[in-house]
């Protein structure tokens, strides 16, 4: 009986990761698309809660803070959106390590590092008032 199991279970751990993939793609369009309004559309003030810090980290924390408070519907939604980005990539590389596939794991841990420098770019240039400086 434990031996009918297996197949089971390896096919809900598939169909996880194969769901995750799917919503991580879901939220990167949307993000990205929203992100675009934000930088046409959305004028962030210099002297908010968070700019200009004298602590980066602390800053970018406030800076987020404010965005989701206190800044524009667009603005608010891309941060929440990359903040929900951010879990499902790491949601998603813990679910592809539980498969035991060694390239598929690597890959989605890679995938989870490479997209947490971007909220942090953009905490930077929110931040700092400077837009160019979320291009790395």
């Amino acid at each position: 009986m434990a031996g009918t199991d297996r197949p089971t279970l390896a096919a809900d751990a598939a169909g996880r990761v194969r769901r995750l993939a799917l919503v991580a793609a879901i939220l990167v369009l949307v993000q990205t698309a929203i992100g675009m309004v934000v930088n046409l559309y959305v004028t962030i003030p210099p002297k908010h809660p968070g700019g200009n810090p004298s602590n980066y980290l602390s800053g970018s924390l406030h800076s987020v803070g404010w965005a989701i408070g206190h800044g524009a519907l667009a603005l608010a939604a891309h941060t929440l959106l990359g903040l929900a980005v951010i879990v499902v990539a790491v949601m998603f590389a813990v679910q592809a390590l539980k498969l035991r596939r060694r390239s598929i794991g690597a890959l989605s841990v890679l995938a989870a590092i490479l997209v947490i420098p971007a909220p942090v770019s953009t905490g930077r240039a929110s931040s700092t008032s400077t837009s160019t400086r979320t291009l790395w």
